[in-house]
This record gives C-alpha cells, structure tokens and sequence, in this order.
C-alpha cells in the first residue's frame, strides 16, 4: 500500500511542494542508506517479525516451535521480542534492522561533547537524526538547536577515556564510527545474539579495546537498558539514558530522546551517602555475570561525589531479573511511597496518568481484558488497592468498577501511542514503522475496553507538529502524573515524571507479585517542594517552532517529550492504533 502525505503544511503554508518533498525525502534516505554495504537474508526482518506475530495463537500461552526463538544467529538482523507467556504474547519488537558496513560521512566541525554544555543539572536532548535534521533536497537547510544531542556528543569527546554502554541491539560499525579513537576502554554489555559485528578494519583499533559482557536470556525475555557511562581524564563522570538502541535505523527514523546527568567529580574524601548512586550500584551488581558485578568502574562511581543530583528529586528507577532485588513496578511504587506522591492531597482537581510509549503489551487476564496501565499501575498510584510483592495473587478490580472510580475520584488515563494514519504520514513514511507494535487483532474485546470504555488512546496534535518531522512517532518511554484542571491535557506542571526504557509490558515492570523479565532502566524525576512543579515542554515548541515557549529559556531540570502537548484524542471514526501484523505500509 503507498503511504499517503496530507497537503497541509504543519507550519501554515498550503504548499503542494510539502507532499511532493515526503517522497523525495523517502526516496534520498533509501539511496543514502543502501550506498552502505546491505547484507539482508531472503526474509527481511520486517516480513520476519510479521509473519511471528500472524501465528501467534493468543488464546493460549504456546506459539509455533519453529518460531519460539527469534534470536537471529546470523548478523543481518535483530528482532526484539520482549514477551510474558503468562500475558499472552506481548509485542516490544524494535525494529526490522540492516546490517550497514558504516562508511558514515563525519561531520566537519569539532565535537563538543555534552559533558561540557551541562555541568549542573540534569536536562532532556533531542537526538539529532540525520535523516530529518540534516542538509537533503527537500530540506536544503540543517536544523540547529541547543535542544539536540548526538552519539557523537555522547562517545566522540575528546576527553573521554572509558564508557560502558548497556542496550539491546549494537551495530558495531555503527556503534564504533561515533566513538573517540583515542578511548582506553569500552565495555558492552548485551544478551546473547544482539551485536552486529564489526565488518570495517577502520575501527579495528577500537573493537581492540572493548570488553564484551554478553550473556543469555530466558525466552521473550531482554536486556532492554540503554545507558552510557562515561568517565573522563579528568577522573569525572557523566551518565546517558538514550531511547535508541545503537543502530543507525534506529537513531535516526523514529524520534529518539535522552536524559543527561550533571557531572559527577571525585568526591573530596569520604563520599557522602546518595540514594541515586547507591541504587546505580545496586543495578550493576543485580546483574549475574562476574565480569560486570566486579568491574573496576564500580569502585570509581563509589568514589564520586553526586551531590549535583538531588536525590529527593530523581531516582534511578530500573528492572532485574535477580529475585533478590526490588525492581520494576515494585521498585516504582515503593519510591512513590516514600516520596509522598502515591496521593493527591487536592481532592478539587483531576490526576491525569499519562503513558507515551512504543509498544504495548496484551491482557493480564485470559477470562477478561485487564491492562497493566488502567488496572494495575494507576489503582496503586492513587490508592485504589493494594498489593505487595508478597501476594500470591492479585485481585484486578472489575472494569465497570474502575470507571466508577476514576469518576470519582476524578482520575484520567491517557495512553499516547501512534495511530495508523501517523505511521502513513509521518516523514519518511514507512521507514520509522518497524519501532512500533500493539498485537490487538485477536483480542478485539480489550482493544475495545481501552478504546471505547476508557477513551484512552491520544495522538500528536496534526496541528501543531513541526512541518520537519511531521506526526512522527517516538520510540521513548513516559510516564506523567499531573495534578490540573479536568480539561487540561497539555501537561504544564507535573506531579512526576517516570522516563525508562520500559515499554506498558509485564515484561518490563513485572506483576508485583513476580519479578520482570528484562533489564530496564531509567529516572522518576519530582519536586521536593510541592509549590515548585516540575515544568513539562515539547520539544516540537521548542526545536522546531521557533521556541515559542521563550527564546533562550533556561528547561534544564525540566522534562521536555518528544510528541506535541496538548495531545488530542484519537477520532472514534477514523483513528486506530497501529498494528505491525494488520497494517504495512510502502512506498511506491
């Protein structure tokens, strides 16, 4: 099926030049990538994951014998299933990928790593994408923004000395292109069968000093953190939460976000005692494997003094598969306990719950729709059940109860996750669908409750996003929780913010009574004092609009999303979520 391209142009000017410029710009971005050397098997991935998903049998736990395991050996594609057979099958496929021999054209400016930028605060950059972003035909001009961050900024410092990187999939020809030459030491960590290997002698030298911490996962299970570690020849230290797994695809089709640290310097004597680094430690040492519970770099981030990061205020938030370890969903509410933030003392006003993510998982329930979101996350967060990791079971309270009980206690969900018709229009068409799935088809029922029942699923205002990228979908994760007016849905002040590679899956956050199946991690970020709010923008205002919102506003130490605020509902009529195994689509 051709995508098709609406007319009006996002910023007000009704050019027929903007339809005709999405498919030049299609176009240029296929020609750009396949000037790389392409290895691809007979099935491409895309057909791979779509065909998994057409035979996945949702009545029941089991799925075909000869597709149980996607774990690619060969290095022409990575498929991410993170999956609970107790849930159904659940669809965080991340992606149909290409092995590109990266002969990537460097920039010729000097790097200035973010290290130097953001000394103090933590702040949110976009990740620059080369496709959209940079010099092309349809766009002659390259965006430049203090709101950008790229892999360059993140590994090509030239004080860099050593970095461990955590992600699900690497492209090491990739990967090493964006990586400082002169770097002492690189530690990857990975599961079993995700790293494309290198293929270009060019960055030999690096691959030379790396130290692969790879290891195997239990079925539909992944290690799904993407973070960066660095530490500089100054003895400092800077951590990065990117949204993208280290591909080029992946960086550059679907939107992509990261979270910056300030810089961590060695402390000066005894290093005072910090909740973050203290659960950044417990998070490496959850881990199974020797080589990275002992690593040496535990001992340095031991030594650093993170005063810089308010631990009040930001927690590291993260998933593990060690039974001895609080984590996921569990880790989550017991630090919104201890933080005061489980209730709204303001009874007058509405909580809004809202969750951007990429993919979603399916029912809790095979006897009746549940969803981890509606009838899991937010019942605890407002005080509606409770349920401790020590439960055998737990009690989903009935839909028509719950509705109820968001009405009155004026609570309102929100689920933004993009549409089809976003998918079709988005620049680049195509390109960026391989990032985003909700396997409903064969469980209409709870589609219908979220859609219908609840009204959950909102999208980008077509009005409002930039005419650069379009309603193009982002592959992060966020979890929001405001405090505001009942018709408020852009998310001005916040309550908390939960940024995390965890996707709405059991997989991710576990089921409170039973650990998660990945490795996640991420940052709930807050407000000590309840009259400071947390300031929420849109990266949409303030890279491509001209930063409507203030030119020169100082948002470190606010939380910026990717997707347009306010949000909009979807349309009852037109509007559905977009579904890998039902909807396709290519160019012509």
């Amino acid at each position: 099926m051709a995508a098709t391209f609406d007319v009006q142009d996002r910023e007000g000017n009704n050019d027929i030049e903007g339809w005709y410029g999405d498919l030049r710009l299609i176009q240029e971005i296929k020609d750009s990538v396949f000037k790389f050397s392409i290895k691809m098997n007979p099935l491409s991935a895309k057909e791979a994951v779509a065909n998994r998903w057409r035979q996945m049998d949702y009545k029941s736990s089991s799925t075909p014998q000869e597709e149980e395991t996607l774990r690619l050996k060969t290095n022409s594609e990575v498929i991410d299933l993170t999956s609970d057979t107790s849930e159904e099958e659940e669809t965080d496929i991340e992606g149909h990928e290409l092995t590109i021999n990266t002969t990537v054209q460097e920039e010729s400016r000097e790097i200035k790593g973010t290290k130097q930028e953001n000394l103090n605060s933590w702040c949110f950059k976009l990740m620059k994408s080369e496709a959209y972003d940079g010099s092309n035909s349809v766009f002659p001009q390259p965006v430049h923004s203090r709101y950008f961050i790229t892999l360059e900024d993140i590994l090509k410092d030239p004080n860099l000395e050593r970095t461990m990187i955590f992600s699900f999939q690497y492209n090491f020809d990739f990967l090493f292109s964006k990586i400082n030459p002169k770097v002492q030491q690189v530690t990857i960590v990975a599961q079993t069968g995700t790293i494309q290997p290198l293929t270009s002698r060019k960055y030999i030298s690096i691959l030379k000093k790396c130290k692969i911490i790879e290891f195997e996962m239990a079925p539909y299970a992944c290690h799904h953190s993407k973070m960066m570690i660095n530490f500089y020849k100054d003895k400092s230290c800077q951590i990065f939460l990117p949204s993208t797994n280290l591909t080029y695809y992946e960086a550059n089709f679907p939107q992509q976000v990261c979270w910056c640290s300030p810089i961590f310097r060695p402390a000066e004597g005894k290093a005072k005692y910090n909740k973050f680094q203290q659960s950044l430690i417990s998070y490496l040492q959850s881990y199974y494997q020797r080589d990275l519970r002992q690593h040496p770099m535990i001992n340095e981030i031991r030594k650093l003094d993170f005063s810089p990061l308010n631990d009040e205020e930001i927690s590291l938030i993260y998933s593990t598969t060690n039974k001895k370890v609080t984590s996921g969903l569990n880790l989550l509410n017991k630090t919104l306990h201890e933080k005061g933030l489980i209730i709204s003392k303001d009874k007058e006003l509405t909580k809004h719950f809202l969750c951007q993510t990429s993919s979603m998982g399916n029912t809790l329930l095979k006897s009746r729709p549940v969803n981890i979101f509606t009838h899991l996350m937010i019942p605890i967060w407002c005080n509606m059940c409770q349920v401790n990791e020590n439960d055998k079971t737990i009690k989903y309270i009935d839909t028509n109860k719950l509705q109820s009980m968001y009405g009155n206690e004026k609570v309102k969900p929100y689920i933004v996750y993009p549409t089809v018709e976003e998918i079709k229009t988005a620049r680049g068409g195509y390109m960026a669908q391989g990032w985003f799935n909700f396997n409903y088809e064969k469980n209409i029922p709870y589609y219908t409750m979220l859609k219908d029942k609840f009204k959950i699923f909102y999208k980008q205002d077509p009005e409002k996003v930039s005419f650069r990228r379009g309603p193009l979908p982002s592959h992060s994760k966020f979890y929001l929780c405001s405090t505001n007016e009942d018709t408020v849905t852009s998310f001005p002040d916040l309550d908390w913010c939960c940024y995390t590679s965890s996707n709405l899956s059991l997989s991710a956050w576990g089921r409170i009574t039973s650990v998660p199946r990945n490795y996640e991690v991420g940052v709930l970020i807050n407000r000590k004092d309840e009259k400071d709010k947390l300031k929420c923008y849109s990266f949409t205002d303030l890279v491509y609009k001209g930063d409507t919102l203030g030119r020169g506003r100082d948002t470190d130490g606010s939380v910026i999303v990717p997707f347009t605020l306010p949000i909009i509902p979807y349309s009852k009529e037109t509007d559905e979520c977009y579904n890998r195994s039902m909807h396709s689509f290519q160019t012509s």
